[in-house]
């Protein structure tokens, strides 16, 4: 629930124009055999340990399986099956150390550099939890040379923080509660942006300390600060703060200051980027804070297709082309425990004997009978199907982008390879921990597809009536409707 009393809870402070936020829209499944919770209140509106390579989704020449012809004159006449293996299985394990997946993302033990898990069991680093609630503060700090943007922090951080809380409810299902409260006023410090203290640790305790007295720090799980514009390099580099963090610089666990996580993000927030003006990511700044939340509660994000516009753990800021989603993908979705085994279509090689029908609920659609197909061939080759549609959390989406998306995820991958200019988001030269899989209709190569990066996605798309077949297995696309995708799933030789 959206508090708007000045107490805490964690969350980013962010100097930012007041504009408001399009609030997303689930939408109600069709009323074939699937059925569909309805939407919370909150959500209501709008074996080897190499990276299996997606080229490997191209058609397979000596395949002598038939595809089946797609239906347009009605839905096929489908009984929702029971997952042919329990969920268990397809929860393959990690292949890292746990100790190393502690340590958090780009963390170190042993030598050896941490990513955060992507396969089971889902690890902590740091203290934010994957169930209950995190309670968190949103803060508006200026400098003695920096302009504030709006009188009342309530009017910029209000519809960014319900949006935040709506996402927390609507992907983890009710698992995980972001709550957060807004400083009523600006913390203003006496100092100009270049004399800042260099150390992290010093300018958090110079803003935790001007926190209004009524402020019970107590119940704070972190405090997320935005700077006023005009903050300029001096002192320091750059100014994004990190005091207990999974990314943090400093680290003195004597120091019994600063409990809390404090946090700010860098420069590049602050600043026009090309096309993407800042008003345009302060806009945005709610889909920001998400990713970086879900950062702080170790998950890796950055795959499948780092950089594209298909869910917020690949691009948080909208793109020229194609928008932006807020989606968070399938597989880590079912990682964090935020998707209910029920919801989860487990097929493991042996069951491929039998062709598996299953009628998938897109993911911007709240809950549904079916989620998710995962298939592990193996420990290091896992597939994925997800069922998308431009609503909701996708909702400015090109609205051809319409189907479902497949990858294929290494839970033993050693590294994950992201932030790196030339990587076009789904090159194996890059190692990453999922890599999307094109139809075997599309003629671009899914290694090399550099368009996504301008939001151009559309070649990863599995229409009505093409296939995706990898490594001895066929993923079809029998029908669609506004709130369900009709998928088979066969071997093939």
């Amino acid at each position: 629930m959206h508090k708007s009393v000045a107490v805490g809870v964690l969350m980013f402070a962010i100097a930012a124009c007041s504009a408001a936020v399009t609030e997303p829209q689930p939408t109600a499944t069709s009323t074939s055999s699937t059925s569909s919770s309805s939407a919370p209140s909150t959500a209501s509106s709008p074996s080897s340990s190499t990276a299996s390579s997606p080229s490997s989704s191209t058609t397979s020449s000596t395949s002598t399986s038939t595809v089946a012809e797609p239906i347009t004159d009605g839905p096929p006449v489908w009984t929702q099956a029971a997952s042919p293996s329990p969920t268990d299985d397809c929860k393959i394990a990690d292949g890292l150390p746990s100790e190393l997946l502690a340590e958090g993302r780009g963390g170190m033990w042993n030598g050896m550099k941490a990513r955060g898990p992507v396969g089971f069991p889902w690890r902590s680093a740091n203290y934010f939890p994957n169930t209950g609630s995190l309670n968190m503060l949103a803060v508006l700090v200026a400098f003695s040379d920096t302009s504030k943007f709006v009188d009342n922090p309530h009017d910029y951080w209000d519809p960014q923080v319900r949006q935040i809380e709506k996402w927390s409810t609507f992907w983890s299902q009710g698992a995980m509660t972001f709550t957060f409260d807004v400083v009523d006023q600006w913390v203003e410090l006496p100092f100009p942006s270049f004399e800042a203290p260099a150390s992290d640790t010093a300018l958090a305790a110079a803003i935790v300390e001007r926190l209004p007295a009524d402020i019970d720090l107590g119940s704070v799980d972190a405090v997320f600060l935005y700077w006023a514009p005009g903050i300029t390099a001096g002192t320091r580099s750059d100014f994004g703060l990190r005091v207990n963090s999974i990314d943090e610089r400093e680290r003195d666990p004597n120091d019994p200051t600063i409990r809390q996580m404090v946090w700010s993000s860098d420069l590049y927030h602050y600043e026009d980027s090309g096309l993407l003006t800042v008003d345009t990511k302060r806009n945005s700044l709610w889909t920001h804070l998400v990713h970086e939340i879900l950062h702080e509660m170790n998950m890796n994000l950055h795959g499948p297709g780092n950089g594209w516009a298909t869910g917020v753990g690949q691009n948080h800021y909208p793109t020229q082309q194609s928008g932006q989603s807020v989606a968070l993908v399938a597989w880590e979705q079912f990682l964090l425990s935020w998707m209910n085994d029920e919801q989860v279509h487990c097929i493991t090689p042996s069951d491929l004997a039998t062709t598996q029908n299953v009628i998938l609920t897109p993911l911007e659609v709240y809950g549904g009978e079916r989620r998710v197909i995962i298939v592990p061939l193996s420990e290091s080759d896992v597939v994925v199907v997800e069922s998308r549609r431009p609503i909701g959390y996708s909702a400015t989406w090109d609205p051809s982008n319409s189907g479902l998306l497949v990858y294929t995820v290494n839970p033993q991958v050693p590294e994950q390879v992201d932030h790196v200019p030339q990587d076009c988001g789904n090159d194996p030269t890059y190692t990453k921990w999922a890599y999307y899989l094109f139809p075997d209709q599309e003629t671009e190569d899914p290694t090399t597809w550099c368009g996504a990066r301008g939001g151009v996605f559309y070649p990863a798309i599995v229409n009505v009536g093409e296939t995706v077949t990898h490594n001895g297995m066929r993923i079809e696309l029998v029908h669609s409707t506004d709130g369900e995708d009709f998928v088979t799933v066969t071997a093939v030789d």
